[in-house]
């Protein structure tokens, strides 16, 4: 609207309304009193509502943008959109520091966005300054470093690289990129290798390739070169952007350069334009390869697929499926419609039939469609059997199949096909016509029939007995005969029998296993007759012992009467006495019963089978327990009677005498005489004694004068062990002893050095000792470095020992004694 024009229509209402009162802008009057406020720059807000009426982007639902406007009407102007700027008084493109920041859209007069200059005075002090000179104090570059330093002892001054504190850090060093690094010190981002100004996608950025410097976002982009140079991660060869690669360059949109076609999008048939590039016509809608007759092509019906010039016509659908355009009910196209449909053409396969075509017999065509069979000459209703039908005479119509039929006069009247000699219709002609069926009026009976033994009918009109159906001419015993089996020939009365087949092929009606007659079947044929031979052998015969032969079959030894697995020593065997099932060598002997339990053949009062009796039961040996004890043994010094003969250690077995007994305790006194006390304690006790009347109960430690004890030699004592510990000492004087020591306390035996009386324990044996029995202790100086202790029990069994080597020599010294917490000693000896 023009100038002129408006001030027109401005000024014609003030003429007409002159003498009404002055209406406020914003207003439209009143109306019942009340001001009408408008929306003059049609924002959605009236102007009581806009701080702005005549600027659309001001109002309360503006978005408030750094431009000096109140933009949303709230009563502040570029609140929260402005940015901080500071001063930048040297001009060197660094605001300074220590000022303070001043906020606004853009920066004012003379300052940056950048607070980073340390001196805002001087254009020499800022970031980016060189300090080439590392022995100038002035802090330059503004990293808080000045005059030479090198903290990180790469070889570069402070101010000559970017970072003092990490010596892999410094100008020339090797750069590896995206470790947050910039160690080269180049001044550039460590996430943009390629130095294209931009990032890699990976670290925060948008270059989707960093090795190559013509690729980031905003990079010119060539179609179809494979290379997303620009980054936006869409296909190189979809140039339209519908999604769909190029057919040229391995994709399927048939047309790159407009985005409406591509195979996903509907095809929109008839425009000329393949837009779902299936590549098909597009005046084809229904894809059979055939146009549309409308748009020039062949096909009459373009919504159907299987209608085409080319597609097969089913007839009698009402559809012209070739598009030919003749009738759908004239397949043979004589004229005439299918019967089956409406016409008249009783077969519409054949354009030689139809009504009024001339008919000939016999020839299968009803070509006149009379609707009569072409088999049925004498139309009797039954079609000549020469032509498929049943009427065995086409000519007289009183010959047909159900027509009535009389036997024997050779007339088929009713077309069966059968003799008519042979009334019972089994095949086989009436015996009395020149046939061989014995029985006429029964279709079982005749030659060649299964017959059914025993039932009185010779079913197969054979002549022979219906009750030998092995025909082995006895009749079968369940029918009057003599025949056990007649459906086996070989079987009957009279015939030769074969033992244990399992046949009783003479009808005897005794058992095939039981050759002898015993009554007991051959154990050979699951029976238990072990000898099928002799009728005297069977499981119920009596058996007689040691004659050979097993007369009951109970399967044990004839030489074993009281079935003890062993046979009798009289018949080779090893059973000294079979008549007692607990005499045989397998049994455990109990001596001193006088029978010889495992048979062999020793005697039984001779346990120890040293050869010698023992003296309880008559014999010599005086202890029966131990085989190296009888009168044939020599005496040893041991402090047994080895060889019987009432005297212990009587000789040392090689022509000498054993030591003898160093105390037996005897007098019944304590100290007893010999004895020096190195540590009072200690008495004499009749109640627990291994020999004599006494024995000595936990002395402290004593020590003998009488007997020297020397390399060689041996010292023994009986002791019964409390819960303390028994002290032989074998080496002893005044000034201490060395002991073997029997320990149940700590459990273990082991040797002491006992200095002053005093214990320095040496070599240690761990060892259960037996409690509630004497033990004897032995030690023996082998040599004049070693002993050896051995523990004995009363039997004289060797129940441990240990040897002991000393650094100094021993022997010359005398016997010495101790024990506590209940221990008894008894018996001492040196031999």
């Amino acid at each position: 609207m023009s100038g002129s024009l408006r001030l027109v229509l401005l000024s014609l209402p003030a003429f007409m309304v002159a003498c009404q009162e002055e209406i406020p802008k914003g207003t439209t009057g009143t109306t019942d009193g009340l001001e009408e406020f408008v929306d003059e720059d049609a924002d959605g807000f009236t102007a009581d509502e806009d701080c702005n009426d005549s600027d659309p982007a001001v109002n309360p639902a503006g978005t408030e943008i750094c431009d000096g406007i109140d933009n949303n009407c709230d009563g502040a102007i570029d609140e929260g959109v402005t940015d901080p700027y500071w001063p930048d008084t040297d001009a060197d493109g660094y605001g300074d520091m220590n000022a303070p920041a001043v906020n606004g859209c853009a920066p004012p007069e003379g300052h940056v966005p950048n607070a980073d200059d340390c001196d805002d005075t001087s254009d020499d002090f800022n970031p980016g300054a060189v300090e080439d000179d590392c022995a100038d104090p002035n802090d330059y570059n503004c990293d808080g470093s000045v005059g030479y330093a090198d903290e990180d002892g790469d070889g570069f001054a402070a101010c000559e690289e970017c970072d003092d504190s990490n010596p892999d850090v410094y100008p020339g060093a090797e750069e590896t990129w995206y470790d947050g690094i910039d160690a080269d010190c180049a001044g550039d981002s460590d996430y943009d290798a390629d130095a294209d100004g931009h990032d890699h996608a990976e670290h925060g950025g948008g270059d989707c390739d960093d090795d190559d410097d013509t690729v980031h976002p905003g990079a010119d982009d060539t179609w179809y070169d494979g290379i997303d140079s620009d980054c936006l991660e869409n296909s190189d060869y979809d140039a339209d952007s519908d999604g769909y690669d190029s057919f040229s360059h391995g994709g399927d949109d048939c047309d790159d350069t407009v985005p409406t076609v591509n195979p996903g999008v509907a095809e929109t048939w008839y425009d000329g334009i393949d837009a779902n590039c299936d590549g098909l016509s597009d005046y084809d809608a229904d894809g059979d390869l055939h146009d549309s007759a409308a748009f020039g092509g062949d096909d009459c019906d373009d919504t159907d697929a299987t209608i085409n010039p080319s597609a097969t016509d089913s007839w009698y659908d009402g559809v012209d499926a070739d598009c030919a355009g003749d009738s759908d009910y004239d397949a043979d196209l004589d004229g005439f419609d299918d019967i089956a449909y409406g016409g008249t053409d009783c077969d519409d396969t054949e354009a030689t039939t139809y009504p009024g075509a001339p008919d000939t017999w016999y020839d299968g065509v009803d070509a006149d469609c009379a609707g009569d069979s072409d088999y049925d000459a004498d139309v009797d209703g039954f079609d000549s059997d020469a032509y498929g039908g049943t009427d065995c005479d086409d000519t007289l119509a009183s010959v047909y199949p159900g027509a009535t039929d009389t036997w024997y006069d050779g007339v088929d009247a009713d077309c069966a096909g059968d003799s008519d000699y042979d009334a019972d219709a089994d095949g086989h002609d009436s015996d009395a016509f020149g046939g061989s069926d014995c029985d006429d009026t029964l279709a079982s009976v005749y030659p060649g029939a299964s017959d059914s033994w025993y039932d009185g009918v010779d079913a197969d009109c054979a002549g022979n007995s219906d009750y030998d159906a092995d025909a082995d001419g006895h009749d079968s015993d369940v029918y009057g005969g003599g025949d056990c089996n007649d459906a086996d020939s070989a079987i009957h009365p009279g015939a030769t029998d074969t033992w244990y087949d399992g046949i009783d092929a003479d009808c005897a009606g005794n058992s095939d296993y039981d050759a002898d007659a015993d009554g007991y079947t051959s154990d050979a044929h699951g029976g238990s007759d072990c000898d099928d031979t002799a009728a005297s052998i069977n499981p119920g015969a009596t058996d007689t012992w040691y004659d050979g032969i097993d007369a009951d079959c109970a399967g044990d030894s004839d030489y074993d009467a009281d079935l003890d697995g062993f046979d009798s020593d009289a018949f080779g065997g090893t059973d000294c006495d079979d008549t007692n099932i607990a005499i045989n060598p397998a049994e455990v002997e109990v001596w001193y019963d006088g029978i010889d339990a495992d048979c062999d053949g020793m005697s039984d009062y001779d346990a120890d089978l040293d050869g010698y009796d023992s003296d309880v039961y008559g014999g010599a040996d005086c202890d029966d327990t131990e085989i190296l004890v009888s009168p044939a043994e020599t005496e040893v010094c041991d402090s047994i009677d080895n060889d019987c003969d009432g005297f212990v250690d009587e000789s040392d077995g090689s022509g000498g005498t054993c030591g003898g007994v160093l105390e037996d305790f005897e007098d019944g006194s304590w100290v007893a005489s010999g004895w020096s006390v190195a540590a009072s304690g200690g008495s004499i006790t009749s109640s627990r004694v291994y020999e004599g009347s006494y024995a000595i109960q936990d002395p402290d430690w004593h020590y003998n004068t009488e007997e020297v004890v020397n390399v060689g030699d041996t010292v023994s004592m009986w002791t019964y062990p409390g819960s303390g510990r028994t002290y032989l000492g074998f080496d002893s004087d005044s000034s201490g002893t060395i002991s073997f020591v029997l320990a149940p306390n700590t459990s273990d035996i082991r040797f002491q050095i006992n200095s002053g009386w005093g214990y320095n324990p040496q070599n240690i044996q761990s060892y259960s000792v037996p409690s509630g029995q004497w033990l004897r202790m032995e030690v023996e100086l082998t040599s004049s470095t070693t002993a050896e202790g051995r523990i004995y029990n009363s039997s004289g069994t060797l129940l441990t020992s240990l040897t002991q080597s000393f650094s100094s020599s021993i022997g010359g010294g005398h016997v010495a004694i101790r024990g506590f917490s209940s221990t008894y000693m008894d018996y001492i000896e040196i031999y």
